[in-house]
């Protein structure tokens, strides 16, 4: 995998090889996340995330991208994968969608 930098010191390795980790790893399952799990984690990315956003405040947009990057390589993408593994069964005869819709604005992008 290709070794990207944030500028700031830090570095990771792109989305090509845990893309391949993921992969096989789908190929067996476990345990359901719980709620718990999820958002325990979703919490603690998003601190991350914030953390990340200070100490870039003064940071390029091509910095500020390479360390959102790098962060959701190193944390979220894994993440993602385990939750791919172990997302919890529909249930059935529910009759109900879950239907979400995100939309993000940045004024300086």
């Amino acid at each position: 995998g290709k070794i990207i930098s944030d500028g700031n010191g830090n570095e990771g390795v792109g989305s090509s090889v845990h893309v391949a980790k993921g992969a096989v790893s789908r190929n067996y399952k476990s345990a359901p996340m719980t709620l718990d799990e999820i958002t325990t984690f979703l919490y603690s990315f998003l601190k991350k995330l914030n953390s990340s956003n200070l100490k870039n405040k003064r940071a390029t947009f091509h910095g500020i991208w390479a360390a959102y990057h790098l962060l959701v390589v190193k944390w979220l993408y894994p993440w993602d994968q385990e939750y791919l593994r172990r997302m919890p069964v529909r249930r059935t005869g529910e009759n109900s969608i879950f239907l979400s819709v995100v939309t993000y604005r940045d004024e300086f992008c």
